[in-house]
C-alpha cells in the first residue's frame, strides 16, 4: 500500500526520531480521518516485520478502533503475527507478537503480556493528565519489564480540558515527531470541507455551572432541552437536501426528545447512547451506513472510533467546554465520500465561537478554575448565508457576501488561513543558494541560522534556524533538515560552522510559504538538486 505524503512524513519522522537516539516519547498530529490507522499499520509492520523477537503492542480504548487498527495492518501485510486482546471483541491474546488491545482489558495485566519494545497509542489525548489512570498503570508495568520500552501516540486533538496540550511538564509525551495541519489535507481532497453555520435557535449557557472545567451535565442537559423545540425545525430546514445526519446531545432524556420530535416530522433515525445495548448499537450504525437510517441522535458515542464518510450534516446540541470534544465532534464529518461535496455544521451550542473554527481553535491553556472562559474566538457570522467565518476575512467564501472595510475585528484576530477560507499562501519560490551564520539567544544553546537565497537577491527570502545543540526533537530536527539539503549530517552547531560557515552554497530547489500573521511559515520543500560546493 502506497502511503498519501504526509503518512510517509510521519511513518519517517518517528523513525528518524529514534534513530538519532532520542530517549523521549513522540506524538504524530493529524486530523480527524485523515487515515492515522495507515499509520499504525505501516510503522507496526515495519517494525517488526523480518524481526521476530521486537513486539509491539497497539492500544486505545475503544473496540471498534481497535478492529479498524487490526484490519489495517492485515491489509498491508496479511500474515502479520498479530491477535486482539479486548473483552467486548471476545478475544484475549496475550503472546502473539503483535497485540492490538483495549487498554480496559490489559491494564492489569502488564505481566501476563510480556516484553514489548514499543507501545502506539492511538486516540492519545484519553490518557488522564493525573497519572492514575489505567494507561499509566500498565506503562508503568511494562517498564517494569522493560526499561527501554518506547511509546508513540496519534491524535488529532493534542490536548485536554483542564490539563492542556499533552506536550507539558510531568506529561507521558515528551516531543511532537510530526504534525500536519487540515487546510493542505481538505485542498488535496483527502478530507472534506466542514461548512459551520450559525443558527438563529442558540443554547444559553449564563446559568449553567461548571465542575472539573466542564458544564454540569444535569444542569447543560435542562438548557439544552428548553431549545430543543426551536432547533428542530432549523435542522429540518438545513438537512433537507442533506443525505446523513449526526446530532450530538447532552444527555439521554434530550436525545429521547430530539429523536422523538425528528421521527414525528418524518426522519428516520435511531438513538445511541451509553445505555443502548451492544446489539442494537451495531444495528443502528450499520443501518445508517448503508442509508436505510438518515440519522444518528447520540450522547458521548460517536466522538471517537466512528467512521462513516457518507456523513454530510452535524447538528451541535452540546455545548462544551473541551476543545478537544469539539473538534472530535467535528470530526466526524471530516471524511470524504463518493458525491459529497462538504459537510454542513449547524451550532446550536456556541461552540464555534466558544473555540473557533475547526482549524484554528484555541488550544492548549491551562484553565486556573472551573469557572475560567475561554474568550470569545475571533469568528463573526455571515449576514446573507449565516456561514461562520474568521474575524479578518472580508469575502464571505460560500456566497461572495463583502464586508465593509470599516468593521472592525477582534483584536486577537490572526491571519492564519481558516477552513475553506482565503488563502494565504504564496506562490513557490526558487531558492539557488544557501548561507549559514551563528545565532546566539540568552538562555539557549548556539543555534545555527540556514538562509535562503533566490537569484540576484541581496536578502535571503526564508531562514531556517537548526538547533543542533538543544535536546530531543529539536536537535533530531535540525539534523534531518541539514541532511535533506545537503545529503550529509552534521549533528552541531559547530561541527556545521566550522565545515560550512562564511560560504555560499548553490542548489536547485522550491520553497512555499504561507502567511501566519507577520509571519511566514515554510509549508513545502522541494529540492531538485542538493546543495553543492561553494563557488
Amino acid at each position: 500500500m502506497k502511503l498519501r505524503w504526509y503518512q510517509q512524513e510521519a511513518h519517517d519522522a518517528v523513525y528518524n526520531y529514534f534513530r538519532d537516539g532520542n530517549a523521549g516519547n513522540p506524538l504524530i498530529i493529524a486530523p480527524t480521518g485523515s487515515g492515522k490507522s495507515i499509520n499504525v499499520a505501516k510503522l507496526t509492520e515495519s517494525v517488526t516485520n523480518g524481526r521476530p523477537t521486537v513486539r509491539v503492542l497497539v492500544l486505545t480504548h475503544q473496540k471498534e478502533l481497535i478492529a479498524q487498527n487490526f484490519e489495517k495492518l492485515l491489509t498491508i501485510w496479511p500474515d502479520a503475527p498479530a491477535g486482539i486482546n479486548s473483552a467486548s471483541l471476545k478475544s484475549r491474546r496475550f503472546d502473539d507478537q503483535i497485540i492490538f488491545a483495549s487498554i480496559q482489558s490489559v491494564a492489569n495485566h502488564a505481566e501476563s503480556l510480556g516484553h514489548f519494545n514499543l507501545v502506539v497509542i492511538d486516540e492519545a489525548h484519553m490518557i488522564p493528565a493525573d497519572g492514575e489512570g489505567q494507561y499509566n498503570k500498565l506503562l508503568n508495568g511494562l517498564r517494569d519489564i522493560n526499561p527501554t520500552l518506547k511509546v508513540v501516540g496519534l491524535t488529532a486533538t493534542p490536548y485536554r480540558l483542564k490539563s492542556g496540550h499533552l506536550i507539558g511538564d510531568d506529561t507521558l509525551f515528551t516531543d511532537v515527531a510530526y504534525e500536519v495541519e487540515m487546510r493542505p489535507l481538505i485542498e488535496e481532497g483527502f478530507l472534506s470541507r466542514l461548512i459551520p453555520k450559525r443558527t438563529k435557535t442558540q443554547i444559553n449557557t449564563d446559568g449553567v455551572k461548571k465542575r472539573g472545567g466542564e458544564f454540569i451535565a444535569g444542569d447543560l442537559e435542562k438548557v439544552a432541552d428548553e431549545a430543543t423545540i426551536a432547533a428542530i425545525p432549523e435542522i429540518l430546514k438545513h438537512g433537507k437536501n442533506r443525505k446523513a445526519w449526526i446530532v450530538f446531545c447532552c444527555g439521554v432524556s434530550h436525545a429521547e426528545h430530539v429523536t422523538q420530535l425528528l421521527t414525528e416530522n418524518g426522519v428516520s433515525c435511531a438513538l445511541i447512547t451509553g445505555e443502548t445495548s451492544q446489539d442494537a448499537r451495531e444495528l443502528n450504525i450499520n443501518l445508517f451506513k448503508q442509508g436505510h437510517i438518515k440519522c444518528l441522535v447520540n450522547v458521548n458515542v460517536l466522538t471517537t472510533g466512528f467512521d462513516a464518510p457518507h456523513v454530510d450534516m452535524i447538528a451541535v446540541l452540546r455545548p462544551t467546554m473541551s476543545t478537544g470534544l469539539y473538534v472530535q465532534m467535528l470530526g466526524r464529518g471530516m471524511r470524504i465520500a463518493d458525491e459529497k461535496d462538504n459537510c454542513l455544521v449547524l451550532d446550536f451550542a456556541g461552540n464555534t465561537e466558544r473555540h473557533g473554527p475547526i482549524d484554528c481553535v484555541r488550544k492548549g491553556r491551562k484553565r486556573r478554575n472551573d469557572d475560567d472562559e475561554p474568550g470569545v474566538a475571533p469568528v463573526k457570522t455571515c449576514p446573507q448565508c449565516e456561514t461562520m467565518i474568521h474575524a479578518s476575512i472580508m469575502l464571505c467564501p460560500e456566497c461572495g457576501h463583502e464586508f465593509p472595510k470599516k468593521e472592525k475585528v477582534f483584536s486577537d484576530a490572526s491571519n492564519k488561513e481558516l477552513l475553506s477560507f482565503e488563502d494565504m499562501t504564496l506562490e513557490p519560490m526558487k531558492v539557488v543558494s544557501v548561507m549559514f551564520s551563528r545565532h546566539k539567544k540568552t538562555g539557549k544553546p548556539d543555534s545555527v541560522k540556514m538562509e535562503l537565497f533566490e537569484e540576484n537577491a541581496f536578502f535571503p527570502v526564508h531562514s531556517i534556524w537548526l538547533c543542533f545543540d538543544h535536546p530531543g526533537y529539536a536537535g533530531a530536527k535540525a539534523t534531518a533538515e541539514f541532511e535533506k539539503w545537503f545529503g550529509v549530517s552534521v549533528t552541531s552547531t559547530n561541527e556545521c560552522l566550522s565545515k560550512f560557515g562564511s560560504k555560499r552554497f548553490y542548489v536547485d530547489a522550491e520553497i512555499t510559504l504561507r502567511r501566519n500573521g507577520k509571519y511566514f511559515d515554510l509549508v513545502k520543500t522541494q529540492i531538485h538538486k542538493k546543495a553543492g560546493i561553494a563557488a
